[in-house]
């Protein structure tokens, strides 16, 4: 019940070329998957098949290997790898504008939203870490899973998400002080 986060998709700055990477900092990981959300991951693959691919590799990773064939989860309705240009300006940010969290594009405009990185793809990350932290997960298996060079990193974008855990304290105290009797 584990995601390997093995590489990242990438694209070239003129959004031309893909190709793959290793992710975040370089690191490979494994990220626990809870039971309801490989249900949900399992019904949304056998309703959309992975499409494999193959794409240059670059940086360090991949055995050396200049290109890596690998299944793409998520792709566009005619089965092609997304552009995240095309991504948030047909999806995304109309999504967010029908939900309220973003002005609407006047209808005098043929493009251009109002900008929003905060609530874009980094944002999913963001509430992951959250929901885990509030839940009461430890940070430095989050660090883990994030891809965060340390946990520093995690606690300092993340610790206001911490629940308050002084009960827990106190409980523990009174429970190794009733131990020392």
């Amino acid at each position: 019940m584990v995601m390997n986060v093995r590489r990242q998709l990438q694209w070239s700055k003129d959004g031309k070329t893909a190709y793959f990477k290793l992710p975040k900092n370089r690191k490979e990981r494994q990220v626990p998957l809870s039971p309801d959300f490989l249900k949900r991951f399992n019904e949304y693959t056998e309703a959309f098949p992975a499409v494999t691919v193959t794409l240059p590799w670059l940086g360090p990773g991949n055995a050396g290997r200049e290109t890596a064939t690998v299944r793409l989860l998520v792709t566009t309705q005619w089965r092609n790898r997304i552009r995240p240009g095309s991504f948030n300006e047909k999806t995304m940010k109309p999504a967010l504008a029908a939900a309220g969290l973003i002005a609407a594009r006047r209808e005098d405009e043929s493009w251009g939203w109002e900008p929003s990185r905060e609530m874009m793809h980094h944002r999913w990350r963001h509430t992951y870490a959250s929901v885990q932290l509030a839940a009461g997960e430890d940070p430095v298996s989050l660090s883990h899973w994030m891809g965060h060079a340390s946990v520093t990193i995690t606690l300092e974008t993340y610790a206001h998400f911490m629940p308050d855990n002084g009960m827990r304290g106190r409980t523990a105290m009174d429970a190794w002080l009733e131990s020392e009797s």
